[in-house]
């Protein structure tokens, strides 16, 4: 009987260890398919996701890359911060939260993220338009590198 228990006990471990990154990973999903009609509803189900997968940075990435597009910048450095929180070493956070820094005149900030974005990527272009943008003065405009990305996703599925 003990052995029986002993298995059942695995059994449900392993369903719970697969099972809650699984259904996190289908509501990152959920919330990056509405944001666009919703975006509260897409944070609430972001929420739900972190609390789902509390090992993952990956609801906050999401959310913050939401709150990005939203220009809710106090929200993006908020889930920003909570992915660096979970994952120290993410390039992607350092790189936004520099973003966030230099649009609230944070120069320094800006450009010790920055620092640490190309530290932790050192290959990431993106992360030099950005110190240019801080260095030059000039506003940084998030699309721009929204823009970089995705045309880097459109020539990756070509």
């Amino acid at each position: 009987m003990p052995a029986a228990a002993g298995y059942t006990l695995a059994l449900v471990a392993s369903v719970v260890s697969l099972g809650l990154p699984w259904l996190a990973a289908r509501e990152i999903e959920r919330a990056s398919n509405t944001w666009r009609s919703d975006p509260e509803d897409a944070f609430a189900i972001l929420d739900r996701a972190r609390a789902l997968n509390p090992l993952s940075a990956r609801p906050d990435l999401v959310a913050g890359a939401i709150a990005m597009r939203e220009e809710d910048f106090d929200r993006a450095e908020e889930a920003f911060e909570r992915a660096l929180g979970r994952k120290e070493d993410d390039w992607y956070a350092e790189l936004e939260l520099g973003i966030v820094a230099a649009l609230e005149g944070r120069r320094n900030e800006a450009l010790s993220r920055l620092d640490r974005a190309e530290e932790l990527n050192p290959l990431e272009e993106a992360v030099d338009v950005v110190r240019d943008g801080v260095r030059s003065g000039e506003p940084v405009d998030p699309h721009v590198i929204d823009r970089i990305f995705l045309q880097r996703v459109e020539e990756r599925s070509t």
